[in-house]
């Protein structure tokens, strides 16, 4: 794993935000949820994590939280955020 970042005071969109900043890299985020928009990127909660993890090492981290987990972005080198939403 390459990083990590709680999703807690403005949810995925600020911790991926957070992340791409402190680590002067861009980030593209794949809204692919059921729910709103709004929810999918500002929704708050405690007992979740974004991780940054090498894309080799992706399918192991997914089988290991059996689950629990999902792709939903990736780090790119310009340093901008693009949310994609249907």
């Amino acid at each position: 794993m390459r990083a990590a970042h709680d999703v807690s005071e403005g949810g995925v969109a600020v911790a991926g935000a957070e992340m791409a900043i402190a680590g002067r890299l861009g980030l593209e985020l794949d809204r692919t949820d059921t729910v709103s928009a709004t929810a999918a990127l500002f929704a708050e909660s405690n007992g979740r994590l974004l991780l940054e993890v090498r894309s080799d090492d992706a399918p192991a981290v997914l089988a290991a939280l059996d689950g629990e987990a999902r792709v939903i972005g990736s780090v790119v080198a310009e340093p901008r955020l693009t949310i994609h939403c249907d």
